[in-house]
């Protein structure tokens, strides 16, 4: 479903809070997980991003987008985590912020069921508890995410050396802008940005442009389009 529905996966993660609604869980209970998988999915893209500007920074070949959309997702996961820190260290805090966010859903006419703000807050603040209690499953999560990017990245290493393009430090770079031009792209999933950033990025390395496009094509052919046929 994040991969077929609209907006880098924002659709799905409403998917996922409704079917949960739907099964029985509070709807605080639901919002809290989804944000979960979410922060899981960021950290990811955000490891990724850490290797990214690593290897650009000593090649000498940083990328202003991919710059600004790293900051832009470190400061997405910064307020997604900061929801659990404060449900542990500061639930008191925490009611009061989703409160005011209650009452400005309320002025804009949007119908909450009652003390939504309350009851969102002290989801979180029960998911804090058990996050707490069991680190190494959060850490697990959060690696198993990880390593799956690090296998997509991987492909495309493995594409662009199956079509003659060895320079490794560039395909990183331009897995890196890939998995933030998705992000940051205004067309779902990235469709069209993402291609065009990773043919840019190579061809800036010395690729030439029909390898580059041939590069970016069969890497998202593997990676999204035939997960989003499976998905529709």
């Amino acid at each position: 479903i994040n991969t077929f529905c609209l907006f880098s996966g924002a659709t799905g993660v409403a998917f996922i809070i409704d079917d949960a609604h739907r099964k029985g869980l509070d709807i605080g209970t639901s919002t809290s997980g989804a944000i979960l998988s979410q922060i899981g999915y960021f950290a990811a893209v955000f490891i990724i991003s850490i290797i990214g500007f690593t290897t650009m920074l000593i090649a000498g070949t940083m990328n202003v987008v991919f710059l600004i959309g790293g900051l832009l997702l470190a400061g997405t996961l910064l307020v997604l985590v900061s929801f659990f820190l404060l449900g542990f260290y500061k639930p008191g805090w925490l009611v009061k912020v989703f409160r005011v966010v209650e009452k400005v859903i309320g002025i804009a006419k949007r119908h909450l069921p009652k003390n939504w703000g309350k009851a969102t807050a002290q989801s979180f603040i029960n998911s804090a508890l058990v996050l707490a209690h069991n680190p190494k499953g959060a850490i697990i999560t959060v690696f198993y995410a990880a390593a799956s990017a690090l296998l997509n990245m991987a492909c495309l290493i493995a594409i662009g050396v199956a079509f003659g393009f060895d320079n490794v430090a560039a395909l990183v770079a331009a897995f890196s802008v890939a998995a933030i031009a998705v992000i940051l792209s205004p067309t779902p999933q990235g469709v069209g940005v993402v291609e065009a950033a990773i043919a840019a990025i190579l061809t800036s390395a010395g690729c030439s442009l029909s390898v580059a496009t041939a590069i970016a094509l069969v890497y998202r052919g593997i990676m999204f389009w035939i997960p989003f046929c499976i998905g529709a």
